[in-house]
């Protein structure tokens, strides 16, 4: 079974050629960086309902993120930041609830997550939808090359 480091080092990989066919249209390389962690986070994420390295990550990523939405909370006091930290908490605490193996390495699982959460987004967002939706691809990306990775063994280290 691949650790994190491998998942990581994957997600790495694929974000280099989805940057390489779809970098130039990127509107900020902050948009950039958002996808870079968007797949990074997604890399993790199957793992995110067994104690391991690969959770402690992408919980401190998810502390990051929502640090990051609670500072522009207190600076921009509007909606959308109340609907972005309710979603961080939706998506740390409902793994948490399933089997190891079980939804979150599902690909129509995954899938739907991040479609749905895009959906949802662009309806909220409608100025973001494109953003978000590179985001929820770079997200999905992540997570499929986690289960493929998962599932072909290619690396037999932690």
């Amino acid at each position: 079974m691949p650790g994190y480091r491998a998942h990581l080092a994957c997600a790495l990989g694929l974000y280099g050629i989805v940057l390489f066919l779809v970098g130039s249209t990127l509107q900020s390389w902050m948009v950039g960086l958002g996808g870079l962690v968007a797949m990074g986070a997604g890399a993790l994420f199957p793992d995110i309902d067994i104690k391991s390295k690969g959770q402690h990550y992408l919980y401190r990523i998810y502390a990051l993120i929502l640090i990051i939405v609670l500072f522009f909370y207190w600076r921009y006091s509007t909606q959308m930041w109340i609907d972005l930290i309710i979603c961080i908490a939706l998506i740390t605490i409902a793994p948490m609830l399933a089997r190891h193996r079980g939804i979150t390495h599902s690909p129509p699982f995954i899938m739907l997550l991040g479609l749905g959460v895009w959906v949802i987004g662009a309806g909220l967002y409608p100025a973001h939808t494109a953003t978000l939706f590179f985001y929820a691809v770079c997200f999905m990306l992540g997570a499929l090359s986690h289960v493929w990775l998962d599932k072909r063994r290619i690396f037999f280290y932690k």
